[in-house]
């Protein structure tokens, strides 16, 4: 007698499956075909963040910040639920108050600033 040692293959997930079935690849069909309308499921969730400005679902999402392609504007992920919508400052507006009060450190930046403020009043 030759001894042949099986190994022993568990998938809790197929044993179901196979009870009811009793074929292999009908039993894999299903299971492929259940996994394809979970994950096609997941993939159609709505994302879950808005362009304050334009209000459109289509955004491109990267690690902390968020793109609209419609208005070309970046916006800080952590500062989008925390700031009302018509008050949150995109990227670039941002990047331009800064550079205004980094002007502020020469006296002529400074005189620029507060004729600029003037005009404004």
């Amino acid at each position: 007698m030759r001894s042949e040692k099986l190994i022993p293959i568990k998938i809790p997930l197929i044993y179901p499956f196979l009870k009811i079935t009793h074929n292999y690849i009908f039993t894999v069909g299903i299971l492929l075909f259940i996994s394809h309308i979970i994950i096609g499921i997941f993939l159609k969730l709505p994302p879950p963040y808005r362009c304050p400005v334009c209000n459109s679902k289509d955004i491109i999402e990267y690690d902390e910040i968020i793109e609209c392609p419609k208005c070309n504007l970046e916006f800080f992920k952590e500062y989008l639920g925390e700031i009302d919508p018509e008050n949150q400052l995109s990227v670039k507006e941002l990047h331009g108050i800064v550079g205004a009060l980094t002007d502020q450190d020469s006296v002529s930046g400074r005189k620029r600033l507060s004729k600029a403020l003037e005009k404004d009043e």
